[in-house]
């Protein structure tokens, strides 16, 4: 990390991530910023510089304007990277949707944004005609956009730019039903990146593949903003499904260093073949694995399948990465989210906002310059959720005695049954040990003497029977604990960003249960 350029922040010549584009063209104009493995095309920093000013002559031409907003709803490509970052340098607010949303989810949340301009591609454009919606659609076709973009100038005319101004609109993947606008600001942002750099120990030698959806944070936090921060080269990949037969050939081919990925990509390369001896991806010290529950046993099963740790990352669209969990430490172990980064402060409350003692779960809190500003015309659940400064974030966790922090699942998804807390977590962890297990998640169903009871809802790599899974969990778990139903299904419905919704399994499962005690 450039010492110059962390006092430019600090002195507020560089406010944005534009600014530190900008920078490395000066610094290091030709040093290799960006491979997109689709097009084969790769940039230079002086090269991408000059493409994301062109696209800031584009966008100034349509009329854009500092604080108007930009939907993007593009794949995985070196365009949606113009127009990331031609709206830092502009002041223009980035809204990523993924690509894979459903037309009709996403007409109603650009209509909730009402943003002056939409980049999507030909094939989207089309589906969102058919709404007869007023915005202004702008069709992006990787293939056709560098002829496209030569005719423009490069633009200098970029306003001053306000650290404390709103820099993006996020979209919430959450797993409840209304996702939120999550409101970034650039100041946000800047601290944010520079204490994950500071964290994860990346320099600027780092090569890290993205594949997964640039409309998620994920991928934009732990690897996009980090790499440019630090100087360092970008490899963008579609998806996982594009590169997943090639998977550890493209790791040696471009030397990649880091990579994040989500539980669903992890599950996909655990079950591939076992690595070619002949290739070399020494170059790859750890992976992070986020966004959503990282169970113990996949950390465990791809450390032992490939020689590769995986990190257990949190964060929230709120906050942004919260944690460091850095395998390469002496005496490391799998399991926990490791310690906050130094950009925020993070406690853990019980009920009655008092500090929980070490092992005692509660709600965990976080206070720092990388939380959000507001949600999107939604002031009452900012209050609702920032208190004294502290992000509230209805997740729960524990301190362990090594001062580390634990992750226990969603505070929403507790299972109440007789009076006593059960955390699904627990015994996903248990059922997912089972070697004919490849997935599976824990929801709680109505009970008519104790509430709830305990569900489990399972995708098999294997068969095997109801019973047999119980009789697996008889001994790893309490009785009050077992599930009283297990379900065996085809797939787990899941979110863009991979996590398994919950809600949808409850408004299946717990519908029919309500039903059957009716009839009965």
């Amino acid at each position: 990390m450039s010492k110059e350029l962390i006092l430019l922040i600090r002195n507020e010549s560089v406010k944005n991530f534009g600014d530190i584009l900008n920078y490395y063209a000066i610094k290091t104009p030709d040093k290799l910023f960006l491979i997109d493995i689709e097009s084969e095309k790769r940039f230079t920093y002086f090269e991408f510089n000059m493409l994301v000013n062109k696209t800031s002559d584009f966008l100034a031409k349509q009329g854009m304007l500092q604080g108007d907003t930009l939907s993007i709803v593009l794949e995985n490509s070196w365009p949606y990277l113009c127009f990331y970052f031609a709206c830092m340098k502009m002041g223009i607010i980035v809204n990523p949707f993924p690509i894979s949303l459903e037309p009709q989810d996403l007409i109603r949340y650009i209509n909730y944004v009402e943003p002056k301009l939409i980049a999507t591609n030909t094939s989207m454009s089309k589906k969102l005609s058919e709404f007869k919606h007023p915005y202004k659609v702008l069709e992006v076709e990787e293939n056709s956009w560098t002829n496209f973009i030569e005719n423009y100038n490069e633009f200098n005319s970029f306003p001053e730019c306000n650290l404390d101004a709103q820099a993006c609109c996020y979209y919430s993947s959450g797993t409840t039903a209304n996702p939120k606008g999550i409101m970034i600001s650039n100041r946000n942002m800047l601290t944010n990146i520079r204490s994950i750099v500071e964290g994860f120990r990346f320099n600027s030698q780092e090569n890290h593949l993205i594949f997964l959806p640039l409309g998620h944070t994920a991928s934009i936090n732990y690897s996009m903003l980090p790499c440019l921060f630090s100087g360092g080269t970008i490899t963008l990949a579609k998806s996982i499904w594009e590169i997943r037969s090639d998977f550890w050939t493209i790791i040696a081919k471009y030397r990649i260093t880091f990579l994040e990925m989500v539980p669903t990509s992890l599950i996909i390369i655990l079950n591939m073949k076992k690595l070619d001896k002949e290739l070399d991806i020494s170059s790859l010290k750890w992976i992070g694995c986020g966004s959503a529950q990282l169970l113990v046993s996949q950390q465990i099963a791809f450390k032992e399948k490939f020689g590769i740790p995986v990190g257990n990352l949190y964060g929230l669209s709120e906050t942004g990465p919260s944690h460091i969990d850095y395998p390469l430490e002496d005496n490391w172990e799998s399991g926990s989210i490791g310690f906050p980064l130094s950009v925020n402060e993070c406690r853990v409350l019980d009920k009655n906002n008092v500090e929980c003692v070490v092992g005692e779960i509660g709600e965990i809190v976080l206070k720092g310059e990388n939380i959000f500003i507001g949600y999107f015309k939604n002031k009452k659940g900012y209050v609702d959720a920032v208190k004294d400064g502290y992000f509230y974030t209805g997740d729960l966790g524990y301190i362990g005695t090594d001062n580390k922090f634990y992750f226990s699942g969603r505070k929403k998804d507790l299972i109440i049954k007789g009076g006593v807390n059960i955390l699904p977590a627990e015994i996903e962890e248990v059922l997912s040990e089972h070697i004919n297990v490849e997935d599976v998640a824990v929801i709680g169903i109505p009970d008519r003497i104790v509430g709830e009871e305990v569900c489990a809802v399972v995708k098999l790599k294997d068969w095997i029977d109801e019973e047999s899974l119980l009789n697996f969990c008889i001994n790893k778990l309490s009785d009050y604990k077992l599930p009283k139903k297990i379900i065996i299904v085809d797939e787990l419905p899941k979110g863009t960003s991979g996590k398994i919704l919950k809600r949808v399994l409850k408004d299946k499962y717990v519908e029919k249960v309500e039903k059957n005690e009716q009839m009965g």
